[in-house]
C-alpha cells in the first residue's frame, strides 16, 4: 500500500529515458490480482493488479450480471458512485451486482484507498472498417512510440496490450478505438514520473479516443494540445505514479470528454494553455470545452478538475457536467480539491464556466489577470451551499480553491493560499456536478 511521503517520487526534471525500460513477451506477464476475482454473465475476466489499484475491463454487448468475490476479509464494503444506485447481494465472500447498461464503478473494502477494485463495463467496440493499425486480441505489441499519421485508425482489440506511448503532430482524422489496454510502464521507473507525456496530439484536427484503457503511464496520461474537434468517449485512464494526470486539454477547442473513468496521481482532468517542451505554438486560446459523465478518483497529489497553473491565454466556454468526483485524497500540500483555479500566467477566465460567472470588473486595468467571480450554488436537501467569493482584482498569482468543507480559499499568491486553505480541513469525500452551470457537493 501506497504511502505519499515515503513511496511517491517526485523529479521536477528527470532523466530522460531514451528506450523503453522492458520488453512485455506475453499478456501472462502483467500482474493479477489476488484479493479479487470477476465472473461477468458467467465468463471469468482478468483482474490486473497494481501497487495502487486492482481493476477489470468488462467488455459485453448484453445486461451485465457480475460475480466478485474478495478473498480477503473485510468489515465494510462500499460501491462508487452511489449516484448510480448501485445495490450488491453479498453471500460468503460473493458480491452480485446486477448491471442493465454499462457502469464504471469501484468496490472497496474497509476505506482502503490503494486496494480497491475497479469494474470498467462497456459494449464491445468493433472493428472499424477504414483501420490502418491493429492490435489483436492475446497478444502483447511493444511499440515504444507509437507514431500516427493523418487518417490513420488504430484499433485495440479486447484482451490485446500494448507496451509504450502513442503520439502523433499535425495530423487529420486520426481515431484509437476498442476495449483493449495501452500500458505505459515500460517508460518510466516504478515508482517515479518520466519527461514523457503517454497519448500525445499535438496541433491535430478531428481526433477520437474511445473505449481503450491506459495505464501507467510516464506523466500526463491524454494530452491534446493545440488541437480542434476532440472526443474522449468511455475511456479508462488510471494513473500511479507522481504528475499522472488524467486529461489535460491544452490550447484545444471543441474538446468533448464523456463517460471515462479516471483515477489519476496528480491532477484528473486538467484545463491548460501554455508552452510544452518549449514550444511557443502550444499556446492558445481554449474554448468549447464540455465534460460530462465521468467518474473521477483524485489520488495523491493534485485536484479533481484544475483551472492552471499555467493559463497564458483566454480560457472561455467550459462546460462541466453530472460528473461524479468520488475521491480527493489530500496529500498534506496543495491538492485535495473537488474543482481548484489557479491563476499564475496573466490568462482570462470568462464567459460563465459552469461552476463560475463572469463578473464586472471594477479594477479595469487588471481585467485579464485574475479569475471570474465563483458563484453561489442553489442549496438542495443533503448539499451544502457554496458561498461565491470573488479572486483579488489585478493578482497575478490569484486562486480559487473549493475544498471538503464547502468553504473557497483565495488570495494574492496561489501556493501560499491553497496551502493555507487547507490546513485543518477535511478533504473532500464525494462531489457532484450536475446541470450545466451548477455545482452540487455531497460531503
Amino acid at each position: 500500500m501506497k504511502d505519499f511521503e515515503n513511496d511517491l517520487i517526485y523529479y521536477h526534471n528527470p532523466d530522460p529515458i531514451e528506450e523503453p525500460r522492458f520488453i512485455l513477451n506475453s499478456v501472462e506477464e502483467l500482474e493479477k490480482s489476488t484479493k479479487y476475482s470477476v465472473t461477468c454473465n458467467g465468463t471469468e475476466r482478468v483482474v490486473y493488479h497494481t501497487d495502487s489499484f486492482d481493476y477489470v475491463v468488462v467488455v459485453d454487448n448484453e445486461a451485465y450480471d457480475l460475480e466478485i468475490s474478495i478473498h480477503t476479509p473485510y468489515e465494510k464494503l462500499e460501491i462508487r458512485p452511489s449516484s448510480f444506485g448501485i445495490v450488491p447481494f453479498v453471500k460468503g465472500e460473493t458480491v452480485h451486482i446486477h448491471l442493465d447498461e454499462p457502469r464504471k464503478f469501484t468496490v472497496e473494502t474497509d476505506g482502503g484507498l490503494h486496494d480497491a477494485l475497479f469494474v470498467l463495463c462497456s459494449h464491445r467496440i468493433e472493428k472499424p472498417a477504414d483501420t490502418t493499425i491493429c492490435f489483436e486480441k492475446g497478444k502483447v505489441y511493444n511499440v515504444g512510440v507509437l507514431t500516427l499519421k493523418s487518417n490513420d485508425t488504430v484499433y485495440i482489440e479486447e484482451g490485446a496490450v500494448v507496451s509504450g506511448c502513442v503520439y502523433a503532430d499535425h495530423c487529420d482524422n486520426i481515431s484509437i478505438v476498442g476495449n483493449g489496454i495501452i500500458n505505459g510502464a515500460c517508460w518510466h521507473l516504478p515508482d517515479s514520473n518520466a519527461h514523457r507525456f503517454f497519448i500525445y496530439a499535438k496541433w491535430c484536427n478531428n481526433v477520437l479516443l474511445k473505449g481503450f484503457t491506459a495505464v501507467d503511464g510516464p506523466s500526463w496520461h491524454v494530452v491534446p494540445a493545440a488541437c480542434d474537434h476532440v472526443v474522449i468517449d468511455d475511456m479508462n485512464i488510471m494513473s500511479r505514479i507522481v504528475t499522472g494526470d488524467g486529461i489535460d486539454i491544452t490550447s484545444s477547442q471543441d474538446v468533448e470528454v464523456k463517460n471515462c473513468f479516471i483515477r489519476s496521481t496528480d491532477d484528473s482532468i486538467c484545463i491548460k494553455s501554455q508552452r510544452l517542451f518549449e514550444d511557443p505554438s502550444t499556446v492558445r486560446d481554449v474554448t468549447k470545452v464540455r465534460v460530462h459523465n465521468n467518474v473521477i478518483w483524485n489520488a495523491e497529489p493534485g485536484n479533481a478538475i484544475e483551472l492552471g497553473y499555467a493559463l497564458q491565454s483566454e480560457i472561455h466556454d467550459l462546460v462541466f457536467e453530472d460528473c461524479d468526483i468520488i475521491h480527493c485524497q489530500y496529500e498534506g500540500n496543495m491538492g485535495g480539491a473537488a474543482i481548484s483555479i489557479h491563476q499564475a500566467d496573466g490568462g482570462h477566465v470568462h464567459d460563465e464556466p459552469s461552476f463560475f460567472e463572469k463578473r464586472e470588473n471594477h479594477h479595469e486595468k487588471h481585467q485579464n489577470k485574475r479569475p471570474d467571480l465563483l458563484r453561489a450554488v442553489r442549496r438542495a436537501d443533503g448539499y451544502r451551499r457554496v458561498p461565491a467569493l470573488p479572486a483579488f482584482p489585478g493578482d497575478d498569482h490569484a486562486a480559487i480553491l473549493l475544498h471538503g468543507d464547502g468553504g473557497i480559499a483565495f488570495g494574492r499568491e496561489a501556493r501560499c493560499a491553497v496551502a493555507a486553505s487547507l490546513r485543518g480541513t477535511r478533504p473532500c469525500r464525494r462531489a457532484h456536478l450536475r446541470g450545466g452551470r451548477r455545482l452540487w457537493l455531497h460531503l
